[in-house]
C-alpha cells in the first residue's frame, strides 16, 4: 500500500510548481528548476525559471552561482544536495546523488525534487 502512495506522489512531483504547497521549499525547487534549465539547454524553459526566480523576489545574484554550487556560498548543504542530481542523472550517477537528497528530504520531497529534475531533463536533445 505505501508503494501506491510512494508512485503517486513522484507523478504529482512533475506538476508541482512553486507556491503550490508541497514539501519542498519554493527557493530550493525553483534552484533545482533553474539548473536543470540550463542544463538542458532549453532557452523557453531558463527564461521561465528565471521569471519566476525574479518574481518569488530572490536574489538574481544567486542565479550567477547556480552553475558551482558546491564551490560558491548561498546554498545550504541541502540545497547543495538538491541540486547535485541535476547534474547526476544524465551521468548516470543518479543514484549515489538521491542518496544524498535523502540525507536531507524526506521520500515525498526527494520525489518532488526528481520530478522537478525529470520535467526539464526529459526535453534534453541527445547530442549524437
Amino acid at each position: 500500500m505505501d508503494r501506491q502512495f510512494d508512485t503517486l506522489n513522484g507523478y504529482l512531483a512533475l506538476s508541482r510548481k512553486p507556491g503550490i504547497g508541497g514539501v519542498v521549499d519554493d527557493r530550493t525547487l525553483l534552484l533545482v528548476r533553474q539548473l536543470a534549465a540550463e542544463r538542458s539547454g532549453c532557452r523557453w524553459c531558463i527564461e521561465h525559471a528565471q521569471h519566476d526566480w525574479r518574481a518569488a523576489g530572490l536574489p538574481v545574484d544567486l542565479l550567477r552561482r547556480l552553475g558551482s554550487p558546491e564551490r560558491s556560498s548561498g546554498f545550504s548543504d541541502a540545497e547543495r544536495a538538491a541540486l547535485a542530481p541535476v547534474d547526476a542523472v544524465p551521468s548516470g550517477a543518479g543514484a549515489r546523488a538521491i542518496t544524498v537528497v535523502r540525507r536531507h528530504y524526506c521520500e515525498r520531497a526527494t520525489a518532488e525534487l526528481i520530478g522537478c529534475i525529470a520535467d526539464h531533463h526529459l526535453s534534453i536533445e541527445d547530442p549524437s
